[in-house]
């Protein structure tokens, strides 16, 4: 387990270890070997729910998620874990406050957990997005919109508000991309000295969004997308914090349905993409798609890519489309990213092995894998 030691304000400092560093399209730890990352995302019910039920728990032991699971997973073969869609609205519910009792009751317990066996934990804030309430109550602080627009009430008009806070030209969303700009200076602050975490500034932003589609337009959003990347990567070296940071591909696409993604120019960064097989997206789809990312991505860009989450989607299509074939297609999937020039992959599903909890809201499938499925996917993607 890591050393460390409780200062006398009450902070935990660790011992010296080397930080993983971007080296090329790769990482590599402090003695220049090359690390692939290897983990699981921990979805937000798996982590606030109290264990047995669907309503929130008061403190993270209570929860569905426990210290076990990191074990379970670093036992397993894991080096990765992924506190996933941490909810802007409870970070910052009032612009430029920070909420550090959040900080203090819930993600420094993960982070303690992670960093006790010594596996690496990826920080992440959900994307702003208004597919369902309950990415809206995630996702859009009152904060996004009040004294600047109507208050939304439809999805296009929350929409437009998201577009908005990434189109660097609209001089009114200054103050909120300011705020947040200040969130991620709170938090690089509070880790920068933790060589177990990592940062990863927004999920699949611009995802669901009705106004995305062939529009070349989508090019020059794109690339004030990444300038505000820039600026964010900016602000997180100017804590101090030299960790990785991973940045999110925006979900833009040209007239002739190309990624409109367009470079960050800092180091230090990883690319991260998405990628499931479903119903209506076979395997040989899957790998055509990860080849596209891998040809942007790392030949075009010259960075890391960091395949953040795979697997099926829906969930449930394993027993409606591939019944006899899903360990199969999932085995290739793991194989096929550990035959590729990238920085690692991170199965996204751990909320439905047996025993866990993912999505009540859900119910077509909120988790029938039994015991023996479940460690059969635990071998395949960390072993």
């Amino acid at each position: 387990m890591a050393n460390k030691q409780i200062e006398s304000s009450g902070k935990i400092s660790y011992a010296p270890q080397p930080l993983l560093r971007v080296n090329g399209i790769y990482i590599e730890d402090g003695l220049g070997n090359r690390v692939k990352l290897k983990g699981v995302q921990v979805d937000k019910n798996e982590r606030v729910k109290k264990y047995g039920a669907t309503y929130d728990a008061n403190f993270p032991e209570e929860t569905w998620f426990t210290e076990e699971d990191v074990r379970r997973i670093k036992e397993a073969g894991g080096n990765l874990i992924e506190i996933h869609l941490n909810p802007l609205t409870r970070l910052m519910p009032t612009r430029n406050v920070v909420n550090e009792a959040y900080f203090s009751n819930w993600i420094d317990k993960w982070v303690e957990w992670a960093t006790q066996y010594q596996i690496y934990v990826i920080l992440d804030i959900t994307g702003i997005g208004a597919r369902w309430d309950w990415e809206i109550a995630n996702s859009f602080p009152k904060w996004l919109w009040e004294g600047l627009y109507p208050q939304p009430t439809n999805k296009t008009e929350y929409d437009n508000i998201m577009r908005d806070f990434f189109d660097l030209s609209v001089a009114k969303q200054d103050v909120n991309r300011e705020a947040f700009i200040n969130l991620w200076k709170f938090i690089a602050n509070r880790y920068k000295d933790n060589p177990y975490v990592m940062f990863s500034i927004m999920n699949e932003p611009f995802c669901g969004a009705y106004f995305m589609g062939p529009y070349d337009s989508n090019i020059a959003l794109a690339q004030s997308y990444s300038n505000y990347m820039e600026m964010i990567v900016d602000a997180i070296r100017s804590t101090g914090a030299q960790q990785i940071i991973f940045i999110n591909k925006p979900y833009l696409w040209d007239s002739k349905w190309r990624m409109a993604v367009q470079p960050v120019n800092r180091d230090n960064i990883v690319w991260e993409d998405h990628l499931y097989v479903s119903g209506d997206f076979s395997i040989e789809q899957w790998k055509s798609t990860i080849n596209k990312y891998i040809q942007k991505f790392v030949v075009e860009f010259e960075k890391p890519l960091f395949i953040g989450e795979y697997g099926f989607d829906p969930m449930s299509d394993i027993r409606t489309f591939y019944p006899t074939s899903w360990k199969t297609i999932l085995a290739d999937q793991v194989a096929y990213l550990d035959s590729l020039p990238l920085a690692g992959r991170q199965w996204h599903q751990w909320g439905y092995i047996d025993g866990e909890y993912y999505d009540f809201a859900n119910p077509s499938f909120s988790g029938d894998l039994t015991a023996e499925e479940s460690l059969w996917i635990i071998q395949t993607v960390l072993g």
